[in-house]
């Protein structure tokens, strides 16, 4: 049965049955690029078998579900954040840039997204129909909770530069651009955003 927007949402860390819809999650979240990196393929059904192998891989990587916190409506994932130490992504990113290497991609795509020393926010999406209900803050507020749980005294998120009003956005949130703040990645504008805890 398909959860109802107006039903109340609760976070949870993310579990092995949560796969599938998280996968959903990320392939709406990810840009076309990635999403054709990571799966090899623009169909949206292998695009999210990649995310499922991933998210259950043995190996640890950035989607492994200790890195994810969802937001559940009718015990549904609806909503979810990735977030880790951003010391760990090269780590990390191992089982990615392996498999990258084997689709003929070049790894190097994989530049150092969250800056060191911080808490890395990497994703954070909602399905349009829980929308603009205070679902992605309250995922935001508790991925920040487990930042200061681990002993982190500041955060960092990527904005894209192509989206309006992003800035402005964590801004308003007492996010501020950090030093060395540019980077590309897969050909799209980001700035570097930290906050202190």
């Amino acid at each position: 049965m398909e959860p109802k927007p107006s039903q109340p949402f609760a976070i949870f860390s993310a579990r092995k049955e949560d796969a599938r819809a998280i996968a959903e999650l990320a392939a709406m979240i990810e840009s076309d690029q990635i999403r054709a990196a990571a799966a090899g393929s623009a169909r949206y059904a292998a695009i999210l078998r990649e995310f499922e192998n991933l998210i259950l891989a043995r190996e640890r990587n950035r989607y492994s579900l200790e890195n994810i916190l969802v937001a559940k409506v009718g015990g549904r994932a609806i909503g979810m954040v990735l977030s880790f130490p951003a010391d760990d992504q090269l780590e990390l990113d191992l089982h990615i840039a392996g498999h990258l290497r084997r689709r003929g991609i070049d790894a190097k795509l994989l530049a150092q997204e969250g800056i060191p020393g911080t808490y890395y926010l990497c994703d954070i999406g909602v399905l349009p129909q829980f929308r603009r209900r205070g679902i992605g803050g309250a995922l935001f507020e508790t991925a920040l909770i487990r930042a200061r749980r681990f002993g982190f005294k500041r955060a960092s998120l990527l904005a894209d530069r192509t989206r309006t009003g992003v800035e402005a956005f964590f801004g308003s949130m007492g996010w501020v651009q950090a030093e060395e703040s540019e980077i590309r990645l897969m050909d799209v504008g980001y700035r570097r955003l930290v906050k202190e805890l």
